[in-house]
């Protein structure tokens, strides 16, 4: 009986499964189609953002668009977590604007662009108003061959750039992928000046935005000074400074510098108030041509190629205003690491200061013929110098063509020593400088070159 027990089970299971229609076999169906789907159907992509920058050029691409963008005119939105005085305009090239109003999720199925412009409401005649736009792919569909288009009045100018119109390519944007850019115009006299932004796509529709900027009677100057290029692990100071050129006194007066993530604070002036990514000083009143200088200090973290330094200043009755510098920071190549320091933050005319170059040898093994060429700035008097490696002094001179210094070579500067080149100056004039230094090796024909710039004051 034991054999011939599988033999009938088996029949009356082919004979129940009869009866039933195959009804029992239709959940596990359903289950393993549910379970196939969920295997191949891929998830949303992430949306992607990162910041390209890309000069913004006179003249358009060969090959553009035929459509004409939307000409009416912006509606203004105001967001709460952009500083108070700034403007936020938002376009969509998918959506009714009356349906995002509404908070409708517009169609996602064809290629679709959205472009932000955020700018300053306000900003004092020749001063510079930065333009902030993000434009992104709101489609899951990449978009290829994407440009941006800025015409601007003739109340607004850039520098370098006689037409009123340039142009940015921005290739092809990813399935939700945006990108983010500035452009910097000038106001040249007093009133409202409007600039247009378009985006083209191939496939999409494209979008358009109007910004206006108010430009009032200039107050209060502005200057930032800072190098333009550093290496990793290397130092960046920067100068900051506000002069009331107007004849009444200003209250209030509040200065802020704000930084990218690629520099980290090292020191400030007296007063700086430190929190992550700025430092703050509450000046109070400042009399009229009265003035006032700052410093900072930091340390490049890493790489960057435009790495963002920011000059801000508020006060009572004052609409603001804001300047900045976008050094790039370089990872270090070669076998010598170059800084550079000066001695005196707060220098007057007829007073005397250091500039200190320092050259290292990073590298495992000794750099033969080590020369380096200084220029000293118009407003400074070169007096003496001296050369030292591992603080032991050098007999190397420097000949003098004009405010030019050559220096002797170091024949062999070994692995792991520092070279140490100072130069007195003395202030002659009033006003702001730069201190440049070009250094070569022989061993591997490699040239450096590293500046610091100075402020002398009355």
């Amino acid at each position: 009986m034991s054999l011939l027990q599988p033999i009938i089970l088996k029949s009356a299971h082919r004979h129940f499964l009869a009866r039933c229609g195959g009804w029992l076999l239709l959940p596990c169906c359903l289950i393993g189609i549910l379970a196939e789907s969920r295997c191949y159907s891929s998830p949303p992509q992430p949306a992607q953002g990162f910041t390209r920058f890309i000069p913004w050029m006179a003249k358009p691409p060969s090959a553009a668009p035929s459509q004409s963008p939307d000409k009416s005119p912006p509606e203004q939105l105001y967001a709460p977590e952009i500083r108070q005085y700034r403007q936020e305009f938002v376009g969509r090239s998918d959506a009714n604007p009356d349906a995002v109003r509404r908070g409708e999720r517009p169609a996602n199925t064809a290629p679709a662009i959205s472009l932000t412009v955020v700018a300053a409401p306000r900003r004092q005649v020749g001063s510079g108003s930065t333009f902030h736009l993000t434009v992104k792919n709101t489609s899951r569909q990449p978009i290829e061959d994407v440009y941006a288009r800025a015409e601007f009045c003739d109340g607004l100018a850039m520098p370098g750039q006689a037409e009123h119109h340039v142009v940015r390519p921005l290739g092809r944007l990813a399935g939700r992928e945006s990108r983010e850019m500035a452009l910097t115009l000038f106001g040249v006299d007093e009133g409202k000046k409007v600039c247009t932004f378009s985006v083209y796509a191939e496939g999409a529709a494209p979008v358009a935005k109007t910004v206006g900027v108010e430009f009032v009677r200039r107050r209060l100057d502005l200057r930032l000074l800072g190098p333009r290029l550093r290496t990793v692990g290397t130092r960046a100071e920067f100068t900051a400074k506000l002069t009331n050129i107007s004849a009444v006194p200003m209250t209030g007066l509040i200065a802020t510098v704000r930084h990218d993530a690629c520099f980290v604070q090292r020191s400030g002036s007296a007063g700086a108030e430190r929190s992550r990514g700025n430092l703050q000083w509450k000046l109070g009143a400042l009399k009229p041509g009265e003035g006032v200088q700052m410093q900072v200090e930091f340390d490049c973290l890493n790489h960057a190629e435009h790495g963002r330094v920011m000059l801000e200043a508020i006060a009572d009755a004052f609409p603001g205003d804001e300047i900045e510098l976008a050094p790039q920071v370089v990872a270090a190549e070669g076998a010598l690491a170059l800084e550079i320091d000066d001695s005196d933050e707060r220098l007057r005319a007829g007073e005397e200061m250091v500039y200190t170059v320092f050259v290292r040898n990073r590298s495992r093994l000794p750099v033969r013929t080590v020369r380096l060429v200084a220029d000293v700035p118009e407003i400074f008097e070169p007096l003496d110098s001296e050369v030292l490696v591992d603080k032991r002094a050098l007999a190397q001179k420097a000949n003098r063509d004009g405010r030019m210094l050559e220096f002797a070579p170091i024949d062999v500067l070994a692995a792991g020593s520092v070279a140490r080149y100072q130069v007195r100056v003395r202030a002659t004039l009033p006003g702001e400088g730069e201190f440049r230094a070009r250094v070569t090796e022989a061993t591997s024909q490699w040239t450096g070159e590293v500046a610091e710039s100075t402020t002398v004051n009355p």
